[in-house]
């Protein structure tokens, strides 16, 4: 069977961007993270998932990288858990998804910038 844990729109506030002032400013983001694992027989034993509390504490330490752009936030985030997590148990696919909440300069009516990433290890 295949079991998916998930993070959803913790909030951060990250240094990233292209220019010195994004950096300095800093970004307002939500960031979501879903794993979804392979697991042959459900078992009450927290070594045989993956805890929640890890994966927020991942997000959490974004804020010790820089990054230019999301996507490569994104991208280090799912190798980061993966590296971590695969040993563990049998994953088959990460996504994560990033919302830019507060967009500068922007004359558009949405909600959020973001982008969203997905790898599938199968």
């Amino acid at each position: 069977m295949l079991i998916t844990i998930s993070v959803k729109d913790q909030w951060a506030l990250l240094p990233i961007g292209w220019f010195p002032e994004e950096i300095a400013v800093k970004t307002e983001l939500l960031i979501s993270a879903s794993i979804i694992y392979k697991q042959t027989k459900i078992e009450d034993d927290l070594s045989k998932t993956i805890d929640y509390q890890y994966v927020s504490n991942e997000i959490n330490n974004l804020k010790n990288v820089q990054f230019k752009l999301l996507e490569t936030a994104g991208e280090y985030l799912i190798n980061k858990l993966h590296g971590e997590l695969h040993e563990k148990v049998d994953i088959q696919k990460i996504t994560v998804e990033f919302k830019k909440l507060n967009i500068a300069n922007s004359h558009t009516n949405c909600a959020f910038h973001g982008i969203f990433i997905e790898k599938s290890f199968v």
